[in-house]
Parts: structure tokens; C-alpha cells; sequence
């Protein structure tokens, strides 16, 4: 049976609201541990990535991520 990975890209440069993916939101910290709960439930994914951006306004997300010991990729924005 093949593997399923999940690519989640997540970034904190927004405009009209900036490092919204680590706002709380609900009971959980945030939309990023809220949707990786959510994934994790699924019984048909066996890998959750988070794509992120390498650049120095992402280092807040970068330090989240290792901390919760979620997997990501850094690559560049575009």
C-alpha cells in the first residue's frame, strides 16, 4: 500500500494579518497545532510536513515547529 504525506505550507508574512498560523485559536494554541491535530486523526496519512519559507521573518514559525517537533521543509517562498 502506497504512503500518504501531508504538505501543509504555512508562512507569517501577511498583510492584513500578520503571523496569523500562530494566533490562538479555539482550545488549541493555534491554527497549526489545530490542523495537525485534525490530520493526525486520519488513519489514511501517515506523514504531516509543514512548508515554510527560509527567510529570517520565519524564524518565530521555525522555532514552533522544532519545539512541538513537527516536521518541515524550508525552501524559498516562490
Amino acid at each position: 500500500m502506497p504512503r500518504v504525506h501531508v504538505f501543509v505550507q504555512a508562512r507569517l508574512t501577511s498583510k492584513r494579518l500578520p503571523e496569523k498560523v500562530l494566533k490562538n485559536i479555539y482550545e488549541f494554541n493555534n491554527s497549526l497545532s489545530l490542523i495537525n491535530n485534525r490530520l493526525k486523526r486520519s488513519k489514511k496519512i501517515d506523514e504531516i510536513f509543514f512548508l515554510i519559507p527560509k527567510n529570517k521573518e520565519n524564524i518565530k514559525l521555525k522555532n514552533f515547529l522544532s519545539k512541538k517537533k513537527l516536521r518541515y521543509f524550508e525552501g524559498p517562498e516562490k
